[in-house]
């Protein structure tokens, strides 16, 4: 268990390498976000896209920005959030501080502001100089039947992919 980053990853990149984002229990294609923990497992955001010379790279994503996506709280729902603060009947008093944390906000994000288009991207450098995993499960079926795997490795040399692979482990009861 533990904390781990997100990698979210430009479509195109899904429609060039389909082959080895496929899983490979029933060969679907799962094009969703993966998840990392060989970088700072500190619940950060990164996004693998082409760069302006049509190189594979890695980029930090900022969180998102107030002006472009976040929605005040109106008079209305803040007097909402003051009544749940002041109610007595609540003996344990979460909900009052839910209320009050809330307020505090003073808004909330558009599911947009998520996107990594819609936010800064910071150039790593020179760093990741390694081998990097990245992993999800197959979600293609609805009920997660399939029980696939996916694992993605990429070499980055000099903060540019050179090569990615899916990586696939040999099973005992294969021999």
């Amino acid at each position: 268990m533990g904390l781990y980053d997100t990698i979210h990853i430009h479509q195109k990149i899904f429609e060039n390498y389909k082959d080895i984002f496929s899983c490979p229990k029933c060969s679907k294609f799962d094009g969703g976000n993966y998840q990392t923990k060989d970088f700072d497992s500190a619940m950060n955001d990164y996004y693998l896209c082409y760069d302006e010379n049509n190189n594979l790279k890695i980029y930090g994503l900022d969180p998102p920005e107030k002006e472009n996506h976040f929605v005040p709280y109106s008079p209305e729902e803040l007097g909402e959030f003051e009544k749940v603060k002041n109610d007595k009947s609540d003996p344990n008093k979460l909900s009052a501080v839910f209320a009050e944390m809330r307020m505090i906000e003073g808004g909330y994000w558009k599911d947009e502001a998520f996107l990594p288009e819609n936010r800064k991207k910071r150039d790593m450098g020179e760093y990741p100089h390694q081998w990097i995993n990245f992993y999800t499960c197959c979600s293609t079926t609805p009920k997660r039947s399939c029980d696939g795997f996916i694992e993605i490795e990429v070499k980055f040399t000099d903060g540019i992919c050179v090569l990615m692979r899916q990586k696939v482990d040999l099973n005992k009861d294969e021999f």
